[in-house]
């Protein structure tokens, strides 16, 4: 969260998919913010996960929904205290509200009953992905009033796409899969990033990604678009960081069952919510088809950006152009072409405690563009 924006600023929540947390963000909520000046970025926890893993999770896409306003209108109160001084200073609010994937800071108003939030909560902008997309479209569509725009992140929306589509059917036994008591954190974590960032399956190229036969990078200007396999440190770092948050806040095996099937019965409107939407998606997605946004896209009639070398988890494989396609979206109009966001990548602050790599590891194709490893991961002392 930027402490520093205006009480009239802005205000982007960030939504996260299936059993997964704020913590899961890295630093783009920092990136972003970095990339929207004056606008408010906040992360917040589905009931079930992250600082809320003791409750238990909504049966139901639109109870997430109403866990979500009844949050945020409390968070909002507390902010518009803060700014009007008759609260203490909301520095540390990013922590109390879920943002960072510590303990809460002594707020349970957060998380109140909804008959409890205030008549006019601040209008918010969304950014969703996979399950908490579902939640921001029908957030969207029951309470339109409430968002300014949303950005829909490798989401799979019923009626319009099959299940074999939403769930890619070699998946239908791996993610159950994963709640097997017996596997270690290290496995379970190494198996959701196998599933879930196209880099762990890349392969590193001999020479210059611009030689790359086409059928590996058919895009116009094939180093735009290049994401080079993780190397074995940035690997380790990753998963160490999800194993830690997974101690941290353990999702139970109930909630994530709670979790999957709300998401298997949510049916969305026949209709757009009448609020601006933008649509991203991973083209080498393993768990969900892009062919659901490129469905829902054409049924909808919205704006799609594809990244076609990223997966599930976009914000992760390729977190600066995902800060692009936002801050353009916010702007006004969606980012043009494949490209990264030009320019260096902001760092969360404090100390980044990044595993050092060999040069073996760290080994990338000759005369590569930089690109940026592992979005803000840090372990946590």
């Amino acid at each position: 969260m930027n402490a520093r924006a205006t009480p009239s600023a802005d205000t982007w929540l960030l939504l996260r998919g299936l059993t997964r947390e704020t913590g899961h963000w890295g630093d783009l909520p920092d990136r972003l913010a970095a990339a929207l000046p004056g606008a408010r970025v906040i992360a917040l926890d589905l009931p079930g996960n992250g600082v809320l893993h003791g409750e238990p999770s909504p049966a139901s896409v639109e109870a997430m929904v109403e866990a979500l306003r009844a949050q945020w209108a409390g968070l909002a109160t507390l902010i518009a205290g803060a700014e009007a001084g008759t609260m203490p200073d909301l520095a540390a609010a990013p922590r109390a509200a879920g943002t960072t994937g510590h303990d809460p800071a002594g707020l349970p108003e957060l998380h109140g009953s909804p008959d409890a939030r205030p008549a006019a909560a601040p209008r918010v902008n969304l950014l969703a992905m996979s399950l908490g997309a579902m939640v921001a479209v029908a957030w969207a569509a029951a309470h339109p009033a409430e968002i300014g725009r949303a950005v829909l992140v490798n989401t799979s929306l019923r009626p319009f796409s099959p299940p074999w589509q939403r769930l890619r059917p070699r998946n239908w036994l791996r993610l159950p899969g994963l709640l097997r008591p017996w596997l270690s954190a290290s496995e379970v974590e190494e198996g959701v990033l196998r599933l879930t960032s196209a880099r762990v399956h890349v392969r590193a190229a001999a020479g210059n990604p611009s030689e790359l036969p086409a059928a590996y990078a058919p895009d116009a200007d094939p180093a735009a678009n290049y994401l080079p396999p993780w190397t074995a440190a940035e690997r380790r770092l990753i998963v160490g960081c999800w194993v830690e948050l997974r101690a941290r806040h353990p999702v139970t095996g109930a909630n994530a069952l709670r979790q999957l099937g709300a998401a298997m019965r949510y049916r969305a409107p026949a209709e757009a919510p009448p609020v601006p939407l933008l649509l991203l998606a991973g083209g080498r997605d393993a768990l969900v088809s892009p062919q659901c946004s490129r469905r829902l896209a054409a049924v909808w009639g919205l704006p799609l950006r594809e990244h076609a070398r990223a997966g599930h988890d976009l914000p992760l494989d390729a977190p600066d152009w995902v800060v692009a396609q936002v801050a353009a979206f916010a702007a006004g109009a969606a980012a043009s072409g494949p490209a990264s966001a030009p320019g260096s990548a902001v760092s969360a602050p404090g100390p980044t405690a990044r595993a050092a790599a060999s040069p073996a590891d760290d080994a990338r194709p000759a005369g590569q563009s930089p690109v940026p490893g592992p979005a803000g991961f840090r372990h946590r002392a």
